[in-house]
């Protein structure tokens, strides 16, 4: 019988976002899991009470069926436009 020969998927997102995936792997409980860019949110075992946790922490609805680095880039979006109302808050007052 051959042997199948395993291939890592790539993890260039998975540097990008490397802030904002350790912070999702925390609420998932798997902050020590290994990832790369295809890992999904379903891939650590997310309870519906979990996604809500991620969903209040992101801004944003979550699927199981959503990659990991997707949710971390709309993460760090929404923390953008967080830190933005921040400013233009403490700039008015």
């Amino acid at each position: 019988m051959k042997s199948k020969k395993v291939v890592m998927a790539s993890v260039n997102l998975i540097k990008r976002y490397n802030h904002e995936i350790d912070l999702l792997l925390d609420i998932l409980g798997h902050s020590e899991a290994l990832v790369t860019d295809e890992s999904l949110i379903d891939d650590f075992a997310a309870t519906k009470k979990t996604l809500a946790l991620l969903a209040k922490n992101v801004g944003i609805n979550i699927s199981i069926h959503d990659r990991l680095v997707f949710v971390a880039q709309l993460y760090r979006k929404y923390m953008r436009e967080v830190n933005k109302e921040i400013k233009n808050v403490r700039h008015n007052t």
